[in-house]
């Protein structure tokens, strides 16, 4: 389930920051990024610290995440990516342990340098499915079958 379906069958808000004003403050920060871009093209830099910002539930992410692989096209693509982000301090190396141990650097966004460069804050915490929540969600889709 996605983010914004969770929000929208839990009640918790939407998370909408507006990714034009953040694009611009990006694109005016790092504009050899965009050196051959053309049109609307967006650098895979952008695409994935975009997804990580409003898909990634606490902001945590690495090279495995099957949305970064579908953003720049390859695993190795993906971690490339990763590490400038982590080195421009939009991201930073987690200290959770993962299933990867030792063969992937786990990130988690880094929220002071979103807000102070990107001008996005953090989004609210979800809230949890409360059990009744849960018991209308799941007899309503058994009605739906």
């Amino acid at each position: 389930m996605t983010k914004n379906e969770y929000a929208m069958r839990t009640g918790n808000p939407k998370y909408s920051p507006d990714n034009s004003k953040a694009f611009n403050k990006f694109k005016k920060q790092y504009p050899k990024l965009f050196e051959g871009l053309k049109g609307t093209r967006r650098p895979v830099e952008w695409k994935i610290l975009w997804d990580i910002i409003t898909q990634h539930e606490d902001g945590r992410c690495d090279c495995m995440c099957e949305d970064l692989i579908k953003e720049a096209r390859t695993r190795e693509r993906a971690q490339i990516a990763l590490e400038w982000l982590n080195d421009k301090k939009y991201l930073r190396k987690s200290k959770i342990s993962t299933q990867w141990q030792g063969q992937f650097n786990l990130y988690e966004l880094n929220w002071n340098i979103i807000v102070k460069k990107l001008g996005v804050r953090k989004p609210i915490p979800l809230k949890p499915l409360s059990p009744d929540k849960a018991r209308k969600i799941l007899f309503s889709k058994s009605e739906e079958l």
